[in-house]
C-alpha cells in the first residue's frame, strides 16, 4: 500500500469513527490524517484553507472545530483531535508526544551534572585534544556536553562527528572511568557504521583510553527493549535506562513518537548526546525533532559563551528565543570534502537554500554530472552498473568470502526518489540486475543466487535483524544462507526462509540510504515533479558519496527540486520558545495511529 493509498484508507476510517457529516469538516479530517501519513505532526489551519481553497476562512475554521465534542484544547484527556493557540490541528497523540519531547528537553537542559574535570584541568584536555585551529567547531561541541545534560551536535558528512564524540568520551571518562555508556542509531545499518566508526577514531587515543571507549551500537528500538508484538517497551518512564551516557547518531531519522520514549526512559542524571545533520531528509515517521531543535539555536548566551571562553573556547553570543540555545552545536568544516570539491561545494549551495547557485555549481564540476539526455541515460545507467559494480562483480567470481563481497558491494549504489514508476526502486533493481547478467558478472539462473544482495525491510528482534540491514546470499555446506555483518567480524548465516520482509537492493530509495556511505552514487530522477523531489532528498543523496555522483534526470526538474523546502509542520519549535505550557496526559486521545 503507497503512502497516498495508506492515507486514504486511514481517512476513511477517521471519518466513519468521528462520525462527520459537514463537509468542510469531513476535507480538513482527511487532510490531517493525510498528513500525518506523510510524515507532518500537525497541520495548519490557515494553511489548510489556502491549499485546500475551502470557503470558510481561518476564523470560521477554529469556530467550527470549537463546537465539536471530538476536539479539545492542549492538555485534555479524552479527544481524538487537539487544536493549540496557534491554529495547529493534530491527531491528539502527536500533540501529547510533541509536548512530552519539549518538556523532557527543557528540563534535561535545566539540570546540572558534575563536570568531568576542573575547569584548569578541562581547559588543557581540550588543546590536548584538539591541537589544530581547524577542529575549533569539534572543540566547541566537546566543551558544550561536558558542561551539559544534553547537547545535539549536527553536522554533514565528513564534518567529524564520530571523532568528536570519540574524543567526548575519552574526556568524560577520564574523570568517570567507570561510566555506563551506551551507543545507538535509528536502524541496523547506521549503528554497525557508528561502530565501526568509533573503532577507527578510537586508534588515535592512548590505548588504555580506547580500551575503555565502547565500540557496539544497538538500534534505539533494541536500547528500550521494544516488544514488536505489543509495541511497548522494556525501558520506560518506570524502568528507566541503566547508562550515564547515552550516545545517539543519524539524530534525523527519529520521529517525534520513538524520541518522546527515548527521553521518557532516559533518566535526568544522565547525559545525553544527539548527533545529526539537520538538513538531511527527516524521519519517514511524523516528526521532524532534530530540525526543530536546531531551528533557532545559533549562537550562545552570554553567560554560557563567557564560561566556555574560561576554558578556552571563543563562540559567538546572540539572544535567541529557543531553550536549548545552549545545548546546539553545528559542525562545519567538511574533512571528507575538499575545499572547492565538487560535490562538497554543491552541497553547500543546497544547505544556503541557493537553488542557482547549486546549479551553478553543476557547471564545470569534477566530481557531480548531471546526465539529461535520455538514450544518453540508457547508455550512462549500463557504464554504472559496469563500472560501479565491477569490485562486488569480482569478489563474487572469485569466491571472496561473504563479508568482503558485502564490503565491495557497499562502495556504489544506485538511489531513487520513489520505490515505484518507471524510475523507481523496483523498476531499476531489475534493470541493473539483467544489465549485471549480460555482461556476464553475475548468474541469474535462481532469484536468490551467490553473491546477490539483501535488504531486510522488517525488525526481527529474535533474530537480530533489522529494517535497513544489507546481506548476501552465498553457498555453504549447509545450502544458500544469506550472510550478514555481525559485530564481532564474523558472518551471521540465515536461511532465506528464516529471514524477515526482505528485497533486492542494487537499489534503494534515498530515504533507505540514510545512515550509509559509498564512493560512488547514482541518483535516478523521475520523468516528472510528484511533489516529493526536495533540496533535501537531493543534498541526502548527494552526501551518501565521498568521490563521484552521477544524476540522470531533467536540469528544469532537478531545479526545481532545489527550490523547494521540505518542511514537516510541526509545533515542536514553538513549544521549545513558547512560556506557556500545557502538561502532557499520559492518555493520548482515542483516535490516531
Amino acid at each position: 500500500m503507497s503512502t497516498g493509498e495508506q492515507g486514504e484508507f486511514l481517512a476513511r476510517q477517521a471519518l466513519r469513527q468521528l462520525d462527520v457529516s459537514d463537509k468542510v469538516l469531513q476535507q480538513l479530517v482527511t487532510y490531517l490524517v493525510r498528513a500525518t501519513v506523510e510524515g507532518h505532526s500537525s497541520v495548519r489551519l490557515d494553511r489548510f484553507a489556502a491549499e485546500e481553497q475551502t470557503a470558510v476562512d481561518l476564523t470560521g475554521l477554529t469556530s467550527l472545530l470549537a463546537k465539536q465534542d471530538f476536539v479539545g484544547e492542549p492538555g485534555e484527556r479524552d479527544t481524538p483531535l487537539i487544536l493549540d493557540s496557534n491554529s495547529r490541528l493534530y491527531l491528539a497523540r502527536y500533540w501529547h508526544y510533541e509536548r512530552a519531547v519539549a518538556d523532557a528537553l527543557i528540563e534535561r537542559a535545566s539540570q546540572v551534572l558534575p563536570s568531568p574535570a576542573a575547569g584548569a584541568d578541562m581547559a588543557a584536555g581540550l588543546s590536548r585534544l584538539f591541537p589544530q585551529t581547524e577542529e575549533a567547531d569539534q572543540k566547541t561541541a566537546v566543551a558544550v556536553a561536558a558542561l551539559r545534560p544534553l547537547t545535539i551536535i549536527s553536522g554533514g558528512p565528513g564534518t567529524g562527528k564520530t571523532t568528536t564524540v570519540t574524543r567526548l568520551l575519552s574526556l568524560l571518562m577520564s574523570g568517570q572511568p567507570d561510566a555506563r555508556v551506551a551507543l545507538a542509531a535509528p536502524t541496523g545499518k547506521a549503528a554497525a557504521r557508528v561502530s565501526e566508526s568509533i573503532r577507527s577514531a578510537s586508534q588515535q587515543l592512548p590505548g588504555d583510553v580506547a580500551q575503555r571507549l565502547p565500540t557496539d551500537a544497538v538500534t534505539v528500538h533494541r536500547l528500550l527493549g521494544v516488544r514488536p508484538a505489543t509495541n511497548r517497551c522494556h525501558y520506560d518512564k518506570d524502568r528507566q535506562l541503566p547508562y550515564d551516557i547515552v550516545v545517539i547518531d543519524e539524530g534525523s531519522m527519529i520521529g517525534v513518537a520513538l524520541m518522546s520514549r527515548l527521553l521518557a526512559a532516559l533518566p535526568l542524571s544522565s547525559r545525553l548526546i544527539i548527533l545529526g545533520d539537520k538538513d538531511q531528509l527527516d524521519s519517514v515517521d511524523p516528526g521532524s525533532v532534530l530540525s526543530d531543535i536546531c531551528s533557532d539555536t545559533t549562537g550562545f548566551s552570554s553567560d554560557f559563551a563567557t564560561r566556555l571562553a574560561g576554558l578556552g573556547v571563543q563562540v559567538e553570543s546572540r539572544p535567541t528565543l529557543s531553550r536549548l540555545q545552549d545545548c546546539v552545536v553545528e559542525l562545519r568544516h567538511s574533512y571528507r570534502y575538499q575545499a572547492g570539491g565538487g560535490i562538497g561545494r554543491l552541497a553547500q549551495a543546497i544547505q544556503r537554500g541557493k537553488a542557482g547557485e547549486a546549479m551553478a555549481a553543476l557547471e564545470n564540476n569534477d566530481q557531480v554530472r548531471l546526465v539529461e539526455d535520455t538514450d544518453e541515460q540508457d547508455r550512462v545507467l549500463r557504464e554504472q552498473v559496469r563500472n560501479g559494480y565491477s569490485d562486488y562483480a569480482s569478489a563474487v567470481r572469485g569466491g571472496a568470502g561473504p563479508l568482503q563481497q558485502l564490503d565491495a558491494f557497499d562502495r556504489f549504489r544506485f538511489l531513487c526518489a520513489y520505490r515505484h514508476g518507471p524510475t523507481g526502486v523496483e523498476r531499476i533493481n531489475q534493470i541493473v540486475r539483467q544489465a549485471l547478467a549480460s555482461e556476464g558478472l553475475v548468474e541469474t539462473s535462481r532469484e536468490w543466487g551467490p553473491g546477490v544482495p539483501v535488504l531486510v525491510k522488517r525488525n526481527d528482534y529474535t533474530a537480530k535483524l533489522f529494517n535497513g540491514d544489507i546481506g548476501i546470499v552465498t553457498e555453504t555446506d549447509d545450502g544458500l544462507r544469506v550472510a550478514f555483518p555481525g559485530s564481532d567480524g564474523v558472518a551471521r548465516l540465515f536461511p532465506l526462509s528464516r529471514l524477515p520482509e526482505h528485497e533486492l537492493v542494487y537499489a534503494m530509495t534515498v530515504h533507505k540510504s540514510q545512515g550509509s556511505e559509498f564512493n560512488r552514487v547514482v541518483l535516478v530522477l523521475p520523468d516528472e515533479d510528484k511533489g516529493l523531489l526536495s533540496r533535501e532528498l537531493i543534498y541526502t543523496a548527494l552526501t551518501r558519496a565521498r568521490q563521484g555522483v552521477v544524476i540522470l534526470g531533467q536540469r528544469a526538474l532537478l531545479e526545481k527540486a532545489l527550490a523547494r523546502q521540505r518542511l514537516k509542520s510541526s509545533g515542536l519549535a514553538a513549544m521549545l520558545a513558547c512560556a506557556d505550557r500545557s502538561p502532557a496526559s499520559p492518555q493520548q486521545g482515542s483516535f490516531g495511529f
